[in-house]
């Protein structure tokens, strides 16, 4: 495959294993539950842990609140870092292919709860906060074309580009049907995000920064009036 390399020269990827186990509660209930855990395995390509769930209850009769929890443990063996120019390079066509030893975590939920005040009045509030953290733990380079070979360096060329990013998108929704066929929806977004340049740190650490990155508030209101 020559995709590792960004359509530089093909690289051997190997063979990539998973394992995948779902469960749920059965449907219909008022509380209802499902999960799922995925194990890849690879010796050149991905190997770690993904696991989600999935939560719905109906709190109250006009109360509704969904959830979906995940978190990821990934390891990667050849993360693309970036490409050098260098005639010397003559087994990999005068440029050198980096890639990384990339350690990777990601935590992620998605919160949905719809609250119907009445038949012509719902609120909806979405949001999603997400963080991940990556640290690098060797650079390398491909060693000859079509091989899966990296030799790793003891100094790398370029910093080691270790990461960390946590954002919250969260939307509020206010829908009012004023008479039929005639709806006003009052609508706040809410995003913050960023990526800091500071060396990647644990998940618990970043987590805070959900609620302190800079933020951009959007506030939309639309009416469609029917006449007749």
């Amino acid at each position: 495959s020559d995709d590792l390399t960004r359509g530089g020269p093909t690289m051997q990827v190997g063979w990539a294993e998973a394992f995948e186990l779902h469960a749920s509660t059965p449907n219909g209930r008022a509380r209802q539950l499902s999960g799922s855990l995925e194990v890849d395995t690879s010796a050149t390509l991905q190997q770690g842990v993904i696991a989600s769930a999935s939560i719905t209850a109906r709190l109250a009769p006009a109360l509704r609140l969904d959830l979906t929890p995940s978190l990821s443990i990934l390891e990667t063996h050849r993360q693309y870092v970036d490409t050098i120019a260098d005639p010397t390079a003559t087994d990999t066509f005068g440029a050198r292919y980096l890639f990384g030893h990339l350690h990777r975590k990601d935590a992620a939920l998605e919160l949905r709860a719809t609250w119907s005040l009445s038949p012509d009045l719902v609120f909806t509030l979405y949001a999603q906060p997400f963080v991940s953290v990556g640290h690098y733990s060797e650079i390398g380079e491909l060693a000859a074309a079509g091989s899966s070979q990296i030799d790793w360096l003891a100094t790398s060329p370029v910093p080691r580009p270790d990461y960390r990013v946590a954002s919250l998108r969260s939307t509020a929704v206010l829908r009012w049907e004023l008479r039929p066929g005639s709806i006003l929806y009052i609508v706040w977004q809410q995003a913050r995000g960023g990526v800091p340049e500071q060396p990647a740190q644990t998940l618990h650490a970043t987590t805070p920064e959900l609620f302190t990155q800079p933020a951009i508030h959007t506030l939309a209101v639309k009416l469609s009036y029917w006449f007749g």
